[in-house]
């Protein structure tokens, strides 16, 4: 983990990284090559428990709830490299919440995704965070309707700066957007759950 620039990040300094690690858990928006062990075998690797011939009750629980939460229990004993892009990509989500750290740090989770299962993994992530009032997410995403359903905080980038940060209703605006993205998104209220739709503007 690079050294902050500006701030205070005490978990970055934590050694050796197996404390760190039950803190701070990472998903890269790269995926590394699909390995040949089990979905299963693979979540359990990323427990926080010392690797053993057989694992934790602990650590199963957390792979077992990591199934769950990413909607992988029917291929649980499947290889991995075997999987399709958004399947392996859930399993690598997977793989960081059973890790059981405290603050997670996901770029790109529901990259490969289709909309169902990006939604299914962003409702189990609030779940998660509302499990224990210690937890917390940063998530980098590119899909602004997702952020605005399911984050209860936002920071715009855009133009190699910060735009705004706060609940979503007050950063994605027509106002903000513009000035992050140009004049080619439109938003407006969703009539039903009244959260902010954004949508691009196509000329026809």
């Amino acid at each position: 983990m690079d050294t902050p620039q500006k701030g205070q990040l005490p978990a970055a300094s934590l050694k050796p990284p197996h404390q760190r690690r039950k803190i701070l858990a990472f998903l890269p928006q790269l995926a590394p090559p699909a390995p040949s062990y089990s979905v299963r075998d693979f979540i359990l690797m990323g427990s926080d428990e010392p690797l053993r011939w057989r694992a934790e009750s602990s650590a199963l629980q957390r792979a077992d709830e990591a199934l769950q939460a990413t909607d992988l229990h029917p291929l649980a004993d499947r290889s991995c490299d075997r999987l399709s892009g958004g399947e392996y990509r859930r399993t690598l989500l997977a793989a960081t919440l059973a890790q059981g750290a405290s603050v997670l740090l996901l770029d790109e989770p529901c990259a490969g995704l289709d909309l169902p299962h990006a939604a299914l993994v962003m409702d189990h992530l609030n779940n998660w965070l509302q499990g224990q009032r210690e937890r917390r997410a940063l998530v980098a995403m590119h899909d602004l309707n997702l952020a605005s359903q399911f984050c209860d905080r936002v920071f715009l980038l855009g133009q190699n700066q910060l735009m705004g940060q706060d609940t979503p209703h007050r950063v994605l605006t027509p106002e903000l957007l513009d000035r992050a993205f140009g004049p080619g998104l439109s938003c407006f209220e969703h009539p039903v759950s009244g959260q902010r739709v954004i949508l691009a503007k196509v000329a026809r």
